[in-house]
């Protein structure tokens, strides 16, 4: 589970090596963290801190689980989409050979469209998950894909330029074709694009599939169906699991490679334990193994490198079951981790203390730790767009039995901070009431979100237990939602306690109130900058925070907790009583943690439905002018730093460390390299048989005919890509179909 930050925070918190584009790590007078700006997205650098200070032997681990990590790169883009390594393999051809002019505004359109199907890893937003489309037209498009070298185009075999055109054509420009990646609405797999189910599936299907493996009794069951694409055809229902020899085998292979290396050059026998097991997973998909690996990884808390690599989270999926592939490599930082450990250390107190029922705690929190981490490597869903804290493993029997390990990610959150300081505008002063919580937020907003981050992650996830016979699942679609909602319900309510400035985590009780005011606006206000007008809000984090803000705004209006005022025609959320905004927060906290404990679906529905994914109009156009007003961009992402051996007569006596400064350049780089997937682009055949007037409303008139047509028809009109063929069949004379032998005919 993860937390993810916001790129349009109101403070600087939250608010192959081509040497010529390069900084060395030497060079920091001289760094700069905010490198490009397009689209609704900036893109920064981070640094890795303390490199110099590791060994070469942890520096070469830490090397090898860093291409491990970048060769699973092309997994999430097939698995956010079936055709998004065609765009972007296409769009890598014109990026690499067009042989046009690259200075006019159409080049430039088409290059700001390839850089955001980079960052959103396809052609979906990353966060909204609407379909983007080229400010081109398609005659340009076709141009540039003409004056491209032919043999870089992912053409089909025996496959024309021409008719390679015809197919990938539409699936860049329509927009009402495969227009979200997860739809909220209606049957969730059949309006969704993603890739985690194929043939024609249903919601109903799909749950009855996985339902009849489940076992109620079974208090260690595995993660049913999150290494697999689910797929009918004809008429059959199976998985198609993510392993060496399955599905992104050759990718897998790879992983396996390097994860192979690494482990010659591990720091310790547990290190070397549980990456053979995550090894022998990757082999053979199998999830029990996949859990005796999630076990053996969250007890280690010695070991100094630590890494996250496999199909993890499932906020992709509309079913919320099936994980993208991620992968993040770091190693511990030392100052951050004294304030970590002292929470994780307390984790008995904290439980113990919750507003939630008695019957849904914890009686024992077992192996919770805690750290601040430095990342190397950023890949999968965790790249370009990473979480700031992470809380693993996901397996709420694991977490129960064994702990869970929660991290907050150090170097990134730095670099939020100070690519912030060299952006000109604020959004604080925006959207803020008045001075007195603008200065409460500069005074004390970054301690206090890296506070709230930290209890979300370290505890927050970890809190609590489901009853016995409550399915993980059983809040399906809405439980990413939920999930985040009571992690950061539980980092909010206990910022606010007396116990962090008697642990010394916060300097004083007035701080948590920066936490409060930044949530509540960005909740009810700010992140609306993020989603086009119109849209409703469908990502789980944004969920999250709209709920929690929704909910507490409207219990709250009886004693005016949180005011909506209106100063000079614009809108703000003032908090008026921070005591009793606590207090709602442990109410709501209570309430979510016994949706999740008893598994009540229709509850947890109600409480998202409600809260978290409507939006009010007049409101959002008015953030969004506002924000626009700035010129600012809400969404971050990075460059990866480069890790380059040092070889000396033949032997490598070092890893230096260089960070690129060209945001295409390195995805360029990186599909060159790390290309182990295959495309899909073929698109499929629609087959339509006996669509006749006869079986129509003629004398061979079939029941529903004409509804049967109009589903046809709809379809066909909904696929352009398709290629469809109209067949009729035939019967001999002597068939049993006709009256003379029996038939009804």
């Amino acid at each position: 589970m993860k937390k993810i930050i916001m790129g349009l925070s109101v403070i600087g918190l939250l608010c192959s090596c081509n040497t010529n584009n390069q900084q060395t790590m030497n060079d920091e007078k001289e760094f700069k963290y905010l490198v490009d700006e397009f689209a609704d997205i900036k893109i920064m650098r981070y640094q890795i801190p303390e490199w110099e200070n590791l060994t070469l032997q942890q520096k070469e681990y830490l090397y090898y689980l860093g291409e491990a990590a970048k060769c699973g790169r092309d997994i999430l883009a097939d698995q956010n989409f079936k055709y998004n390594l065609t765009v972007r393999k296409t769009n890598e051809a014109i990026l690499n050979s067009y042989k046009g002019d690259r200075e006019t505004e159409d080049y430039k359109n088409f290059l700001t469209y390839a850089k955001r199907v980079f960052f959103s890893n396809g052609i979906h937003h990353h966060y909204a998950e609407d379909k983007f489309m080229p400010e081109i037209s398609t005659e340009y498009f076709a141009e540039l894909v003409r004056n491209s070298d032919v043999n870089q185009l992912p053409l089909d075999d025996n496959e024309t330029v021409e008719e390679f055109l015809t197919f990938i054509t539409p699936v860049i420009f329509d927009k009402d074709l495969y227009a979200t990646r997860r739809s909220g609405e209606d049957d969730i797999i059949k309006n969704s694009a993603t890739n985690f189910y194929k043939g024609d599936l249903s919601k109903e299907e799909v749950e009855e599939f996985y339902d009849a493996q489940r076992d109620p009794k079974d208090t260690t069951p595995v993660s049913y169906g999150l290494n697999s694409q689910l797929v009918k055809e004809n008429g059959k229902i199976y998985e198609n699991v993510y392993k060496s020899g399955g599905l992104y085998g050759e990718a897998i292979d790879q992983i396996i490679y390097w994860l192979e290396k690494a482990n010659a050059v591990a720091e310790n026998d547990a290190q070397r334990n549980y990456t053979n097991l995550l090894i022998e997973y990757y082999k053979t998909g199998d999830l029990n193994t996949w859990d005796e690996y999630n076990v053996a990884w969250v007890q280690d808390s010695v070991s100094v490198i630590d890494y996250v690599n496999g199909f993890i989270e499932d906020y992709g999926d509309p079913m919320g079951m099936k994980a993208t592939w991620e992968a993040v490599v770091n190693f511990k930082d030392m100052e951050a981790t004294k304030r970590s450990s002292l929470i994780s250390q307390n984790a008995q107190w904290f439980e113990d203390n919750s507003p939630v029922y008695e019957r849904f705690k914890k009686k024992e929190c077992k192996g919770v730790t805690a750290k601040g981490i430095i990342v190397t490597t950023l890949a999968g869903d965790c790249f370009p767009a990473p979480p700031i804290g992470i809380n693993l493993p996901n397996a709420d029997w694991i977490r129960k039995d064994y702990g869970s390990k929660s991290v907050t990610i150090t170097n990134l959150m730095e670099a939020y901070d100070k690519a912030a300081e060299e952006s000109p505008k604020s959004v604080l002063a925006e959207f803020a009431y008045s001075q007195e919580e603008i200065d409460l937020c500069k005074k004390y907003g970054s301690n206090a979100d890296v506070v709230h981050t930290d209890l979300h992650e370290c505890l927050g996830h970890g809190s609590g237990q489901l009853l016995p016979g409550t399915s993980s699942n059983a809040l399906k679609e809405y439980n990413s939602a939920l999930e985040e909602s009571r992690a950061d319900l539980f980092g909010l309510y206990y910022c606010a306690d007396p116990i962090m400035v008697e642990l010394g985590i916060m300097p004083d009780m007035e701080a948590y109130k920066a936490a409060y005011a930044n949530f509540i606006r960005n909740g009810l206000m700010s992140q609306l900058s993020r989603i086009e007008l119109g849209k409703n809000v469908t990502e789980s984090h944004m969920q999250d925070r709209k709920l929690i803000s929704e909910w507490c705004y409207e219990k709250g209006k009886a004693d005016n907790v949180i005011e909506k005022k209106i100063k000079d025609g614009k809108t703000y959320f003032v908090i008026n009583d921070y005591e009793k905004l606590r207090d709602l927060f442990g109410e709501l906290l209570a309430e979510i943690q016994r949706i999740k404990s008893e598994g009540d679906y229709e509850a947890g529905k109600k409480m998202v439905e409600t809260y978290a994914v409507k939006v009010d109009p007049a409101l959002h156009k008015e953030v969004k002018e506002r924000y626009d007003a700035l010129n600012l961009r809400p969404y971050g992402g990075f460059i990866n730093p480069d890790i380059v051996p040092v070889e000396k007569n033949g032997k490598v006596v070092d890893y230096v460390i260089y960070y690129p400064t060209d945001f295409v350049q390195q995805h360029l780089d990186y599909g060159k390299k790390y290309s182990y997937v295959k495309e899909n682009h073929a698109a499929p055949t629609h087959l339509v048989v006996d669509m006749l007037y006869d079986f129509i409303d003629g004398s061979l008139a079939c029941g529903h005919s004409e509804e049967a047509v109009e589903a046809a028809i709809a379809y066909i009109n909904a696929h352009p890509e398709q290629e469809v063929i109209y067949i009729a069949d035939s019967h001999p004379a002597n068939h049993s179909s006709f009256t003379e032998f029996g038939g009804i005919w």
